[in-house]
């Protein structure tokens, strides 16, 4: 009977805790409607850059020089030129401004390949480099279609330390494209959320006490 009683603090802790430590945001590109944004550095209104979200990412695309080289954000997420970084800023997610893990849909567009040995495969398609010093990379599944070029579609995921920032760098032949569809992550939570775990941990381990002296 008393292990149950000291159960039920753990049981209730984790419920609690659980929707803080795992829950991924999913980013709402719908929220743009007929919006077709300029991400690019220095195209935008002065002291203006990148685009920043309902949910509090920003979306910005590292390239200002001559090349007419260019991404856009829209209803149906970000398309761009491959070549540039496109850089993720998670800083105004919470209080923290730190994400823990992300999950990236992508698609590269007009990739040449050779027609008597298509690859079925294009390797490290995408790198991303966090502000930790980690890097993660992922494959894309390629299909060729009948004009000496194809489309490569793949998904990144990552998992580790805090970050703020991630630079997405995409496999860069000329002339291709690279579509992402879908970005989702999940923001480090709140330091009030934290004290609240700690507190009932506390409790968990009171309360065991008072069970063991009665």
């Amino acid at each position: 009977m008393k292990k149950s009683l000291i159960a039920i603090p753990l049981i209730l802790m984790g419920l609690l805790a659980t929707p803080a430590w795992a829950t991924m945001v999913n980013v709402d590109f719908n929220e743009l409607g007929l919006d077709n944004i300029d991400l690019t550095v220095g195209r935008n209104p002065a002291g203006w850059v990148g685009y920043t979200m309902q949910d509090g990412i920003t979306f910005l695309y590292d390239y200002s020089g001559e090349d007419p080289l260019a991404a856009w954000l829209s209803n149906t997420g970000i398309f761009g030129d491959t070549g540039p970084a496109l850089q993720f800023d998670f800083g105004l997610t919470n209080p923290t401004g730190l994400a823990n893990s992300l999950l990236v849909d992508y698609t590269l567009l007009n990739v040449p390949f050779d027609p008597s040995s298509p690859p079925d495969l294009v390797t490290d398609a995408l790198f991303v480099m966090f502000d930790t010093g980690d890097f993660v990379s992922s494959n894309a599944a390629f299909v060729a279609d009948s004009n000496g070029v194809g489309t490569a579609t793949g998904q990144l995921s990552y998992q580790g330390p805090a970050f703020s920032q991630a630079l997405l760098l995409f496999y860069s032949p000329p002339t291709s494209f690279f579509d992402v569809s879908a970005v989702s992550y999940s923001p480090v939570p709140e330091p009030g959320t934290l004290v609240l775990l700690a507190s009932g941990i506390l409790g968990m381990i009171g309360f065991g006490r008072y069970v063991k002296v009665r």
